[in-house]
């Protein structure tokens, strides 16, 4: 491509010619300013490109300039880049670097579709998976992006001086399945795509003739060489020796004539090797440790189990000692707390009502009452067990116990108050 400005209003053309720069010639002359970007589509015939001119548009046509069509006209500032996803239905994604946005459409200008918005000036940009990755003007960046516009944007590389444009170049970038169309000694000069077939094409100022093949008058010129492309694969790099002959230098891991062999080192193999062993022995000696881990804890259980008094087991006993005791022992408490105290049995000690020298230092008047009665002459409140009869009997001085009576007469005042009192000690001597 190319833009004329000698005269008052830009004019600009789209070029064809060999991969040499032979046989140049024009395919789009005319209704063209400024073109800024192109792009094509070998596998369908059809070619696109950006005008970035007073009248900024999005046009396409055949790969032989025929069959133009204005693809976007409106809503465009200043489009400088373009391309094709060709894994994903060959949808156009174009960059603005005016409205700093990325948007794509379908092949024949339908669904339009805001991608990214709010970049900084992107002047080209490229599809290639997933991602779509475009080129700042300013700050001179490389980002990324989810082609449909999902999550964040990622800088790739930064500090590029003066950047032009950027260009994925990956082996499955394009269809390399696609065959050539154009069949061999079919045209004289160019042959070009066009959708289902091929067309021939002249270069410049030289007219077409047809005599049984497409040929044109026009002189044929020396193929000129062509820039030399490095064979060497998998990360080596071309070296030329003393004799001016090229050979590759392989990265590590690989040999061969142009480094297509994968021959790995003895230290990356005996790594690969120790990595291997440690990925068996390793699992192995886990699973030992959680089966030794179980086998433990199934022990404790097992032991806390059928000891007396632990989970299923039950310690509750009766003892019965001299007099009225009747002892329980308690089995809610825990097995190592208190609990281990209160199983045994208490020592087998004399069983002893009381010190019966003692004086009586309290008194209950419906005991004295009762005790005044004549059936009751002889009965006593408390009975004493005989074992502790025969051990009262073994004292050299019993002390006989005297109660006393007391009688009890109604209040002769009669008063209201709640604290009143209602009965009076008789103080009648009987």
């Amino acid at each position: 491509m190319d833009t004329d400005l000698s005269s008052t209003r830009p004019k600009g053309r789209i070029f064809v010619s060999e991969l040499d720069g032979r046989y140049r010639h024009a395919i789009v002359t005319y209704g063209l300013e400024q073109p800024t970007s192109l792009a094509l589509d070998p596998e369908y015939g059809f070619m696109y490109w950006t005008d970035a001119g007073i009248a900024p548009k999005i046009e396409g046509s055949w790969m032989e300039g025929s069959k133009r069509k204005i693809l976007v006209s409106d809503r465009l500032g200043y489009p400088t880049g373009i391309t094709i996803d060709y894994a994903g239905g060959h949808r156009l994604y174009w960059c603005d670097t005016k409205l700093d946005t990325i948007e794509t459409v379908k092949m024949d200008g339908a669904d339009r579709v805001t991608v990214l918005s709010g970049l900084n000036h992107p002047i080209s940009l490229d599809l290639f998976e997933d991602h779509v990755y475009w080129l700042t003007r300013d700050s001179g960046e490389i980002w990324k992006n989810d082609k449909f516009g999902r999550g964040v944007k990622v800088r790739v590389r930064r500090g590029i001086e003066v950047p032009t444009a950027v260009k994925i170049y990956h082996p499955l970038r394009y269809n390399t399945s696609v065959k050539n169309r154009c069949p061999e000694d079919a045209c004289s000069h160019l042959c070009l795509l066009i959708p289902g077939g091929y067309r021939c094409a002249c270069p410049d100022g030289s007219p077409m003739s047809v005599l049984g093949v497409v040929s044109c008058n026009a002189g044929f010129e020396t193929p000129k060489p062509q820039p030399y492309r490095c064979p060497c694969k998998n990360g080596g790099h071309c070296h030329a020796d003393e004799n001016n002959k090229v050979n590759c230098l392989c990265a590590e891991n690989f040999s061969g004539i142009h480094c297509e062999e994968y021959s790995p080192t003895n230290e990356a193999h005996s790594h690969v090797q120790g990595g291997s062993v440690a990925a068996i022995v390793i699992p192995i000696f886990v699973i030992l440790l959680v089966l030794l881990g179980g086998v433990f804890v199934f022990y404790l259980f097992k032991k806390r189990h059928l000891k007396p008094g632990g989970f299923g087991g039950s310690n509750q006993s009766v003892s019965f000692r001299s007099g009225t005791n009747v002892e329980f022992s308690p089995t809610f408490m825990g097995r190592n707390g208190p609990a281990e105290t209160m199983t045994e049995e208490p020592l087998d000690t004399h069983f002893n009502l009381g010190d019966f020298d003692k004086p009586t230092d309290f008194s209950n008047p419906m005991y004295d009452v009762i005790g005044t009665t004549q059936n009751d002459k002889n009965s006593q409140l408390y009975e004493v067990p005989s074992e502790a009869k025969a051990a009262e009997k073994t004292k050299s001085s019993p002390a006989v116990l005297q109660l006393r009576k007391t009688a009890l007469d109604p209040m002769t005042v009669d008063t209201d108050k709640d604290t009143a009192q209602l009965v009076v000690e008789d103080k009648s001597e009987c």
